[in-house]
This record gives structure tokens, sequence and C-alpha cells, in this order.
């Protein structure tokens, strides 16, 4: 990324601007007070994450009900028997079947859109952020607003770093059939099968509403993903500020090569993630700074052998704030994956140091609980 633009805040598609202004409409602050989140602010945010659950539930009972009702009534009105009859009589039942039963999602979908942006809204105002504020610069609004919507990040680099570039192109095809298909793939496929079982069972009459407990639990299993993500990044300052106090304490002790191979970390770290995430390019900005380092200086393709070379080389206490780095850096790109871990184990191994797996989700579920770095050993 230029130091020019911003993926986060540049060329917002219709959806993206409009969840941006409902967040800042429904904000309920009007100034940030970042701080480690209290009990209580936990309980609000988690009573904030049932409702929802719940809601997006019911929405997926009710929405698969009335599109199985459909589904009943029209192949009795059109179709005399399902099993005997050709094409030219089928054609209708189908147009309508698919005609309404896209009415009915379409108006669930943006029912849900509306739920998640909403929850989204006031778990940022019990976090202490204000979204209201049109800046130009929103990273964390316009994070937050792509969680709620559920988009993916946007595909580009981060400060030069680019996280696709050990992806080939063929997974990343096929990682975005798979992320916009979730939904009605599974709804499909599963219909199908029943389908196939019950097709010679008394029970067929009811198969159309055996998807109905599907709806609902995809329904509170998105609600869930959604905003845990959202949590995640409403978190987010409360890590970064955590971090930043204990680089300002000893950043001084370190030379030009020791602050570029705490980049070059957070930098190998985004690229085992294989995403943008705005945590991601938050923290990195706030280290240029704190380091004194230009982004556009550096070259963000990290040698990861080189990295541990170096890593190995520095002092108990400066490896203790690079390990610390690291970790905070991973729980802030969402829950530890198989290659984040594995990408932690290798930085302790070279340290000389003994990882514990617990520790990482450790530091990960103390940061979604907005107690920021808490959960590293060494804090």
């Amino acid at each position: 990324m230029e130091s020019s633009k911003n993926p986060y805040t540049d060329n917002l598609n219709f959806i993206e601007r409009k969840g941006l202004d409902f967040l800042r409409r429904t904000s309920r602050r009007e100034e940030n007070a970042v701080d480690v989140w209290s009990d209580k602010q936990i309980a609000e945010i988690r009573g904030i994450e049932r409702r929802a659950l719940w809601l997006a539930v019911i929405t997926g009972a009710i929405s698969g009900a009335i599109i199985a009702g459909l589904e009943l009534g029209l192949s009795s009105w059109i179709v005399d028997d399902m099993d005997t009859a050709n094409w030219d009589e089928l054609a209708p039942y189908w147009a309508a079947h698919l005609t309404s039963a896209g009415i009915i999602t379409v108006i669930e979908i943006f029912y849900l859109y509306r739920l998640m942006l909403q929850s989204a809204a006031r778990i940022s105002s019990i976090g202490g952020l204000s979204l209201a504020i049109n800046r130009g610069d929103d990273v964390i609004g316009i994070g937050i607003s792509r969680a709620a919507l559920d988009m993916p990040n946007p595909r580009t680099k981060i400060y030069g770093i680019d996280p696709y570039l050990r992806i080939s192109r063929l997974k990343m095809l096929l990682y975005t059939l798979a992320y916009r298909a979730k939904i009605g793939v599974t709804s499909i496929i599963l219909r199908l099968l029943m389908r196939r079982i019950l097709a010679r069972m008394a029970l067929r009459s009811f198969l159309p509403f055996i998807a109905i407990p599907l709806y609902a639990v995809w329904n509170g299993v998105i609600c869930y993903w959604t905003l845990r993500e959202a949590r995640g990044r409403v978190a987010a300052p409360v890590a970064i500020r955590q971090i930043e106090e204990r680089i300002k304490n000893e950043s001084d002790a370190f030379d030009q090569d020791e602050k570029r191979l705490l980049i070059s970390l957070v930098a190998e770290t985004i690229m085992r993630a294989r995403d943008t995430h705005p945590n991601f390019l938050l923290i990195l900005k706030r280290l240029f700074d704190l380091l004194g380092m230009d982004p556009n200086s550096l070259d963000h393709v990290c040698d990861w052998k080189e990295c541990c070379e170096r890593l190995a080389g520095l002092d108990t206490r400066k490896q203790t704030l690079a390990l610390d780095v690291l970790q905070i850096t991973v729980a802030m790109g969402g829950p530890p994956r198989r290659r984040q871990r594995k990408l932690v184990k290798e930085a302790f191994d070279t340290c000389g140091r003994t990882y514990d797996a617990d520790v990482l989700k450790e530091v990960y579920v103390q940061f979604i609980r907005g107690q920021g770095i808490a959960g590293l050993n060494s804090f």
C-alpha cells in the first residue's frame, strides 16, 4: 500500500458506505474513551451478542417456515403431481417458488444486516469507541462495518506487505467461491440429501419444513462469527494502546536493525494470516510512528530465516518484547490458526524458550474480552 492510499477508506462500495453511515448514525458515544473493559462492560456486550443471536435464529426459522409453506402451497396449487409432472408443468411452479423465496430471503438479509450493524454499534459504544465522527481515515469504523456486514477485507497490500503472495490463484478462487456460497450451498446440499433419503417415505410432504432448523442454526452461526469479528475490531485500540506504552519505554534501546525486526515479525504474521485485517493496519501504523520509521523505505518481503537469526541474537528483554508483539499481532487477527501457531512456536524455539499453545489461546481470549495484552506471560 502506498502511503497516500488506504485500502480501508478508499473506493468503498455502495453497501460499505451505507453500512458505515448507519454505524455513525447509531453510535451512542460522542468521544472515544478507550480503556480496559470492566466486568460490567463485558456483561453488557455479551448480552447484546446473545440478543442478536436469538433474533437471528428466530428470523431464520420464520423465513424457513414461510418459504416451506409457500413451497407446499404452490406445489398443490400449480402442479397436480410433482413426481409425474413434466417440465412445462413444473416451470411455472419453480418460477413462482424461486421468486417468492428470493423476495423473502432479501427481506431476511436486509433485517440481519440491520441487526448486525445495530449490535456492532452498541458494542462499539460500550467498548469506548465513538463511530459518530466522520473521519477520512476511519479504519476502525470501516473495519467494524465490514465485519457487521460479513464482508471480506479488501485484497490489497498493507504498507507494501502482500498477505496473498504465497497463495496460488486457484486457492484464492476456491476461497472466494466458498466464502460467497457458504450459506446458499449448505442449504441446497442438505435439502437435496433429504429429498434423496425421504423420497419414498411418508414424511415426504413435510420435507420443505426440514430445512427450517438449518436456516435457524446457520443464522445463529453466522451471527456468532460476525459479532465475534466485530468485537475483535472494537477491542483493538485497547491492545494497541498497551503495546504502545511498552514500546515507548523500550524503543530507545533498539537499533535500526532491531526495529526493522519488529516490523518484520508483524509482516510475517500478516503473510501467515493471509488476510488484510484492519487490526494489522492499525498496529503497523503505530509501530512505524513509535519506532520513527518510514513505511516506504523498507522492503517488507520477509526472509523468515533471517528474522529468526536476528531474533536469536537479541538479549532476553528485547526477545520478550519481540515475542509479545508477535503474539498480540496474531491474536488481533482472530482465533489463532495452525499457520500462526506454528509461527509463534518457531519464534519461541529460536529464542530457546518453551512454547505453550495455551498461552497463545489465553492471549486471544483476553484480547477479545477487551483486556488488551493481559494474557501475555511477561505483562
